[in-house]
């Protein structure tokens, strides 16, 4: 009785250690929540960093920026941002990123003037997650509206600002070296409440019968989502 109990624990053990291989809905969820989590940090380091300033009209608040540094520079008709992340592991997401991304804005408006359209460039932007050594590399193209009008460092006197997020040309690579690629449509609410920003997302996009999508597209597999 004693060693067949213990064949039967050594033998459950054994099972125990072999680790199943992801489900392909696993991995896509997971591709989903860090890809659309690092697309919204950018957004917020965008909006950390457009303030208005006397020159190019463009500023920054440059210790919310533990990661990167920025150049700002404008010529006859644009004004441009140029944020460059460096190797620094630092805040909450215990990730690296690398790459740069571009804010472009016609120089004749002001980022908090309603209406106003920002172009941000995705260039090699490469999040590395050290919980698992994994990382992303996105690329393309967004345009951001400030449809309210007013920024968000003044939320503490005004009730909400509010932002569209479009984008037809976002691409994410992964480790494997599989891709996806991207659309976005949603719509960012910016509140002050409790002594803290409060962001509200909302999908802007429709499928049918289907409504408030944020994001669709083509997953690393080639599946449609």
């Amino acid at each position: 009785m004693t060693l067949a109990t213990a064949v039967v624990i050594t033998f459950t053990a054994c099972k125990e250690s072999v680790e199943k291989p992801l489900s392909p809905t696993i991995i896509h969820s997971d591709d989903q929540v860090q890809a659309s989590a690092e697309f919204d940090a950018v957004l917020d380091d965008i909006n950390n960093v457009i303030v208005e300033n006397d020159s190019v009209k463009f500023g920054a608040i440059a210790n919310k920026l533990c990661d990167a540094t920025f150049t700002a520079d404008s010529n006859a008709t644009t004004k441009r941002v140029t944020i460059t992340y460096q190797v620094n592991n630092c805040g909450p997401r215990n990730r690296t990123r690398t790459g740069s991304v571009v804010v472009s804005l016609p120089k004749t408006k002001r980022w908090s003037d309603v209406g106003a359209v920002a172009t941000v460039h995705f260039q090699n932007l490469d999040v590395f997650r050290v919980s698992d050594q994994h990382s992303i590399l996105i690329n393309g193209n967004a345009t951001v509206t400030n449809k309210t009008g007013g920024g968000i460092e003044n939320l503490k006197r005004i009730l909400n600002v509010t932002h569209e997020v479009a984008s037809d040309s976002f691409s994410v690579k992964f480790s494997d070296g599989s891709a996806s690629t991207w659309m976005i449509s949603k719509q960012r609410n910016f509140t002050y409440e409790n002594g803290g920003i409060v962001i509200a997302t909302t999908g802007k996009h429709t499928d049918g019968n289907v409504t408030n999508i944020a994001q669709w597209g083509t997953n690393r597999s080639g599946k449609n989502f």
